[in-house]
């Protein structure tokens, strides 16, 4: 009980802290008169950033110590959100933001890996169910709370990212220091649950849900105000991408039984070109919120089903969960980048359009998969794809 206490608390608050940051940081640079170019660019580079942290935080926490990576990335993110706090023009805000995205590429390959060093198989699962419950609902709390705390200022909300974020890298350094057993290796008696072709299929549904999730999140904001919308009506409707992971995480998380199936994963794509579709022609606030909302419940199951099975497999769960994170921020590097060139040269719905096609591209992918999966010759291909 006392590591899954420490699974959920951990990642909601960091990840608090990266909501605040994420729904306040577009509305802020909108105001300070950004481009759909310079949103999207502000975004991709965030991410191009993060990208290398995510590769190496993973190997690198193995070699040198969990906490002396995962507590470094906690105060990158800490001064982030104090930076952002005081930024008076774009350009302050584009360092400090980066800064704050790249801190979670360093945060949590590690201390995904933490999670499995001290869990037992049979508690593996529960630890990152409650690891992807505190992000998510916290991350759901946070970005929902924000349009309260707005009417105090923006500032308040970097700060109290940056409160949140210290706490969690407290948290880790405490628990990592007073845990004695690690669980790094299968017993004789343990069966893995690894599986190389629902590792894949996971990923391709997760990096789908990521590049909508991060198109919209960069660039909706400048779309709402085009709309004449109010900030706490922008902040409420982007925030239904986070209530949308909560709800799916509990869900995943108290059915286990999708375990060995392809069903989140379906899900997962069918929800994603289903919101860029809804995103792409509809001005109505219930039904934008509606499409934040599948978008989150995308995420949701893709980022459970991808972060089990690479975690499940004991020898490699270092370089699985950097590649994980990795490919959470490559498809935001994507979304932003992508986004942000199709809303200024054609117009600001593409980017939502370029989503539902990924989106369904991807599920004719996840079927031929399937198909191709009773042969040998499809597993040798699986095989040789993780070696």
């Amino acid at each position: 009980m006392r590591n899954r206490i420490y699974s959920f608390t951990i990642p909601a608050l960091m990840d608090g802290a990266r909501a605040f940051i994420q729904t306040a940081a577009p509305l802020l640079a909108s105001q300070l008169n950004a481009s759909y170019m310079l949103l999207g660019t502000i975004g991709w580079i965030a991410q191009a950033v993060r990208l290398p942290f995510c590769f190496l935080s993973g190997p690198l926490s193995e070699k040198i110590g969990r906490t002396r990576v995962i507590v470094p990335a906690a105060l990158m993110m800490t001064a982030g959100g104090i930076g952002l706090a005081v930024s008076k023009n774009n350009a302050q805000l584009a360092i400090f933001y980066i800064l704050a995205i790249a801190s979670l590429g360093a945060f949590y390959p590690g201390l995904q890996a933490l999670i499995g060093d001290l869990s037992k198989k049979e508690e593996l699962s529960k630890n990152l169910g409650a690891f992807n419950l505190g992000w998510c609902l916290f991350a759901a709390v946070a970005a929902f709370s924000t349009r309260w705390i707005v009417n105090a200022g923006l500032p308040l909300v970097f700060i109290i990212a940056a409160i949140a974020s210290t706490t969690a890298g407290a948290l880790v350094w405490t628990w990592n220091r007073t845990s004695k057993h690690r669980y790094t290796k299968l017993s004789t008696t343990e069966k893995s649950d690894a599986n190389p072709m629902l590792l894949l299929v996971s990923r391709i549904a997760l990096s789908a849900a990521a590049f909508g999730g991060s198109a919209a999140m960069m660039l909706f904001p400048k779309l709402a105000l085009g709309l004449k919308w109010h900030d706490q009506t922008i902040v409420t409707v982007t925030a239904m991408l986070t209530i949308g992971q909560a709800v799916a995480m509990i869900v995943t998380n108290t059915m286990p039984r999708w375990h060995g199936r392809t069903f989140p994963a379906t899900l997962s794509l069918i929800s994603t070109g289903s919101a860029g579709l809804m995103l792409a022609i509809s001005s109505d606030k219930i039904a934008l919120g509606a499409a934040f909302g599948l978008l989150g419940t995308a995420m949701a199951l893709a980022y459970t089903s991808a972060l089990y099975y690479a975690v499940a497999d004991r020898k490699n769960a270092s370089r699985n969960t950097s590649v994980h994170e990795s490919l959470i921020a490559a498809s935001n590097i994507l979304g932003c980048f992508v986004g942000g060139i199709a809303a200024q040269v054609f117009s600001d719905r593409t980017p939502y359009m370029i989503t539902a096609s990924l989106a369904f591209g991807g599920i004719a992918a996840v079927v031929m998969i399937i198909l191709y999966g009773s042969s040998d010759k499809r597993k040798r291909l699986i095989k040789n794809i993780y070696k």
